[in-house]
């Protein structure tokens, strides 16, 4: 708890301090050619911002724009300081190149451009020099405030604190909460009828209180197994069906009660680290827990799956998201003005 503290006391000065000097033009911003939209958010981990890229960059592309995702590239494996990846062409370890939030949104928009680099300007500066009608997503951007943007969108959780909430290592705040002040949209993730959303409005609303707010709905659309990966067969998932659950992702307790809507019957879960890759040998423990418990299959995430490398001995279904902006028509029309 002392270093705990300690940490916090001196990481929220010298958070303070970066975007002083940015708010007065004391540190220098890049702007790229093409409209950028950033999608980001306040605290670590578990949002649910992949899905929210994915959805914006099929709406770039309903709006007959080419979509380009910028991204770090966070626990990729690849030493190579800069990776674009044209629509068409293929990571030969796609995870371990791309970082596996990249190439999840790939597997969802295989027309997207992906420029995977710490450098994001010059990721960005090198896919324009291909394309005449880019629209840049800057993923996990809302900190990335070297590169300027036209559009900048928090997403936040309703399910971590927001007002009460502390800087890490205390909490799970990457800035203070005022930071919100300065994006051009909110996006909260949840049901506008929900009590969390409400006060996450409301706490909005007496930071920004000019600031658009959104909410979008995430799911799970559909559970798939992993075709042709298990020998034999396994039926269709089904209401009742005795399942163990398997994520490394970072907000494991949303995903256990996606599941618990679909009225499955939940016998045991395994949560890693977020962004951990699952040994092979770590992958049958879980199985033979699951095993142990009666369940039927184990059911995993699509960001989980895209670091599988070799084809597991065991039934495993996958849970599919989807992603539903519940102002549709107010949200595209903000996204349209943006990329003109």
């Amino acid at each position: 708890m002392p270093f705990r503290f300690l940490a916090s006391v001196l990481w929220k000065p010298a958070i303070d301090a970066r975007n002083y000097l940015y708010d007065r033009g004391l540190l220098p911003v890049r702007r790229l050619r093409s409209p950028v939209i950033s999608i980001g958010n306040l605290t670590l981990g578990g949002t649910g911002k992949t899905p929210l890229v994915i959805h914006v960059a099929r709406l770039i592309i309903r709006l007959g724009k080419a979509p380009v995702l910028l991204s770090r590239g966070y626990k990729r494996r690849r030493s190579t300081p800069m990776t674009i990846l044209p629509p068409g062409a293929a990571a030969e370890r796609p995870a371990a190149d791309l970082g596996d939030e990249a190439a999840l949104v790939r597997i969802h928009v295989p027309e997207i451009w992906l420029g995977i680099s710490p450098d994001r300007y010059r990721a960005g500066s090198a896919i324009e020099r291909a394309l005449s009608d880019a629209v840049i997503i800057l993923d996990d951007g809302f900190q990335h405030r070297k590169l300027k943007r036209d559009l900048d969108v928090v997403l936040i959780d309703p399910t971590q604190p927001l007002a009460d909430n502390r800087i890490f290592p205390r909490g799970s705040l990457r800035e203070p909460v005022t930071a919100v002040r300065r994006c051009h949209a909110v996006v909260i993730n949840g049901d506008p009828a929900e009590a969390g959303p409400a006060e996450i409005r409301k706490c909005i609303a007496q930071l920004k209180a000019d600031g658009l707010i959104f909410h979008c709905i995430q799911q799970i659309s559909s559970l798939k197994p992993l075709a042709g990966r298990v020998s034999g067969t396994i039926t269709p998932a089904g209401e009742g069906d005795p399942v163990f659950l398997v994520a490394a992702i970072g907000n494991p307790q949303r995903f256990r009660r996606d599941v618990e809507g679909l009225k499955l019957e939940i016998r045991g879960c395994r949560f890693f680290r977020d962004h951990h890759e699952l040994r092979p040998q770590e992958w049958e423990a879980c199985w033979r827990e699951a095993s142990s418990r009666g369940a039927r299959y184990m059911l995993t995430t699509e960001k989980d799956v895209v670091k599988l490398d070799r084809e597991p001995g065991f039934p495993l279904y996958v849970a599919v998201q989807s992603t539903h902006v519940v102002e549709t028509e107010l949200f595209e029309d903000l996204v349209r003005r943006c990329v003109g």
